[in-house]
């Protein structure tokens, strides 16, 4: 069995579904998530039509805005609580202030993964995985491969995603990884792997779908960030 260079660090995960808002969903966005605030410890509004439940010690917020529900968590990630806060939310907006209109759903999955490689190792690594059927490339700019990253815009599975991956440095992780939650972040070593993965969809949503979707696109982003790292220590 091939042991695992690479082990957790850093994760940020993004669950939200658009719609089309109505005039009683922007009258009552503090009441359709008044049954989830003692979930949080804090709350802020900026306005009457964008509150967010905010959770310093968890490290997750849920943001209610005009024409979005938003759920971020930066610690403890359980797809079954993401799918429970996006639901919770969903539904009231739609069987208590009649949103019936969807525009897109989407689950964005960020994870700094801290390796036993070095950096240069880890340039070889995903240069040879991605890169190297083309040895045009090397007499072109690459005789050297200082640094790469490998980004796709696919469709799969009735989703579209969006997939970047490639080696950082700390204080390339700190910045990418843009925490709302620790200003004074700090990752420990160089040698370190992005994986960066957008699960989102568009087409044919409704009210009756849409959740039902969002679950699979849960899935989908996990899938695709397994397989992936099964690729590369294959």
């Amino acid at each position: 069995m091939t042991r695992n260079p690479f082990s957790l660090a850093l994760q940020r995960v993004v669950g939200q579904i658009r719609f089309r808002p109505t005039l009683s969903y922007l009258n009552n966005i503090p009441l359709s998530v008044k049954d989830l605030e003692a979930d949080f410890e804090e709350w802020r509004a900026k306005g009457n039509n964008d509150l967010t439940l905010y959770s310093p010690e968890k490290k997750e917020f849920l943001q209610i805005s005009a024409g979005a529900i938003t759920y971020v968590n930066e610690d403890n990630y359980d797809s079954e609580k993401l799918k429970s806060y996006i639901k919770s939310a969903f539904d009231k907006a739609t069987q208590s202030y009649s949103v019936s209109k969807v525009k897109r759903i989407g689950v964005r999955n960020i994870q700094i993964l801290k390796s036993s490689f070095e950096f240069q190792d880890l340039v070889d690594l995903i240069y040879k995985k991605f890169y190297l059927q083309s040895e045009q490339l090397k007499t072109i700019s690459s005789a050297e491969t200082r640094d790469v990253v490998f980004v796709l815009d696919g469709i799969k599975n009735d989703f579209s995603n969006h997939i970047q991956l490639g080696p950082v440095k700390k204080t390339e992780a700190v910045k990418f990884f843009d925490s709302s939650f620790d200003p004074n972040l700090e990752v420990e070593n160089d040698n370190n792997l992005l994986i960066d993965v957008d699960v989102f969809t568009s087409e044919n949503l409704n009210v009756e779908n849409s959740l039902v979707k969002f679950d699979k696109a849960i899935e989908e982003n996990l899938r695709i960030v397994k397989e992936y790292i099964d690729y590369l220590i294959s």
